[in-house]
């Protein structure tokens, strides 16, 4: 399933991660791909180094994405940094521990928009 930012979402994460420049390169994408999750997914990827068949971006694995930072973001504390919208300090959270820091925006968009109780259930 593919899911869809709007362009005052995007800003808002756009004014929340403002002073981490990887993730404006994130938000950036996401903006091309008009708020399309799954196609921005597959740009951060591609530039973290992932190789793929291009073309169809509902082949996007959430849970196989998801597997190597779930230990943190179904963490308590990362939880309510969440809910409560501390967008910087749930991306520097991750950024401290997973290499493929392209892909934290996207990744914190997908936990908005599918719900990271969902997530973690």
């Amino acid at each position: 399933m593919s899911y869809t930012l709007t362009a005052q979402e995007i800003a808002e994460f756009r004014t929340a991660l403002h002073d981490q420049p990887i993730a404006l390169e994130s938000l950036d994408s996401l903006e091309e791909c008009d708020g399309n999750l799954n196609a921005a997914m597959e740009i951060a990827l591609f530039k973290a180094g992932y190789e793929f068949s291009r073309g169809d971006d509902d082949w996007i694995d959430w849970e196989n994405i998801l597997k190597d930072v779930k230990p943190i973001i179904c963490n308590d504390d990362f939880q309510s940094t969440i809910v409560d919208g501390f967008w910087a300090m749930a991306f520097a959270s991750l950024a401290a521990v997973y290499p493929h820091t392209i892909l934290i925006a996207p990744i914190l968009a997908y936990l908005k928009k599918k719900g990271i109780k969902h997530i973690c259930t």
